[in-house]
């Protein structure tokens, strides 16, 4: 008989669902990614704009300006992902997830007009950030209710080598002086990071299941922080935009993605830790008594953890 928990007897519902989730992420994170387009055009001076069928831009934002705007969305993000872990925890996960996609499209919507000036920029950042941050722990609290971990488990080997494309590309990218070159590499290398970023997130599956809402929440408070104070770094690092200047940055990026690999092929894993197992067979146990005591059975426990997620 073949495994029940083997990736293919995953029920067509639930891998419809896995879409939809991940388009979802797709949208806000496009959505998000898309300002630093914006801003660069925003602090382009008008004389060296050659296309003169589009009215100039009045609004010229300043080096160390661009870096606040940045990173000014993780000033939402920190907070937003213990109340998102909460909100799906306290009410239905897939009515929280569907309120940060709707808040995060008005957000967006209403970007235009709020980027004329700097005060209003940063604080359509920060909202942004609030509504967005949301999304993902309610994503996961729906996934953590579909899958077993035995269906997510295997992608441990991937975040090594996932990591270290990521740093050869960009350690490349640094150190050619052939602009094409460059710019094909550094595409490639954020791809393999977003490639990266989508094993990695199915890694809290593995190693403690019911607990992986809390691990990634934790996950992104620390990298949030580190994305807080990185594009202000970059300001300082670039004050005069030449290539010496971003090859810096490149290697910086370069070695913290080598240093990641390195780090997590030593103490990384993708095997269900003991204190996990072990928490999940004494709630179980506390369970199966509590049935007993009340006249119910195992088999009705059983039963109610197979039944489908109900939205409230």
């Amino acid at each position: 008989m073949a495994d029940i928990d083997s990736t293919d007897a995953i029920p067509s519902s639930s891998k419809l669902l896995c879409v939809l989730l991940f388009c979802g992420i797709l949208f806000q994170y496009a959505g998000r990614s898309s300002v630093s387009v914006v801003l660069v055009d925003l602090q382009m001076p008008p004389e060296n704009k050659t296309n003169t069928s589009v009215s100039k831009s009045q609004i010229q934002y300043s080096q160390f300006q661009v870096g606040a705007i940045l990173s000014s969305v993780y000033i939402g993000l920190l907070p937003s992902s213990f109340i998102g872990g909460y909100l799906a925890y306290r009410y239905s996960a897939m009515r929280i997830f569907l309120a940060s996609i709707g808040a995060s499209s008005i957000a967006h919507c209403v970007a235009p007009f709020m980027f004329g000036r700097f005060e209003t920029a940063i604080t359509q950042r920060v909202v942004a950030g609030l509504v967005e941050g949301l999304c993902e722990p309610a994503a996961y609290g729906v996934l953590s209710q579909h899958l077993t971990p035995k269906q997510s488990a295997g992608v441990s080997p991937y975040i090594f080598a996932g990591c270290m494309c990521v740093s050869g590309c960009l350690f490349v990218a640094a150190f050619t002086s052939n602009s094409l070159v460059a710019g094909c590499f550094v595409a490639v290398g954020f791809g393999s990071s977003a490639a990266r970023a989508a094993v990695s997130d199915a890694n809290p599956f593995d190693i403690a299941h019911q607990y992986a809402s809390v691990l990634t929440g934790l996950s992104r408070v620390l990298s949030r922080v580190v994305g807080l104070t990185f594009p202000l770094l970059v300001t300082a690092l670039t004050k005069n935009k030449s290539r010496q200047e971003w090859s810096r940055v490149l290697l910086i990026k370069a070695c913290v993605f080598a240093a990641a690999a390195v780090f997590y092929g030593v103490f990384g894993s993708g095997e269900e830790q003991s204190w996990a197992v072990a928490v999940s067979h004494d709630q179980n146990e506390v369970i199966e008594v509590d049935e007993i005591q009340r006249g119910g059975s195992k088999n009705d426990k059983v039963n109610d953890e197979k039944r489908p997620l109900v939205i409230k």
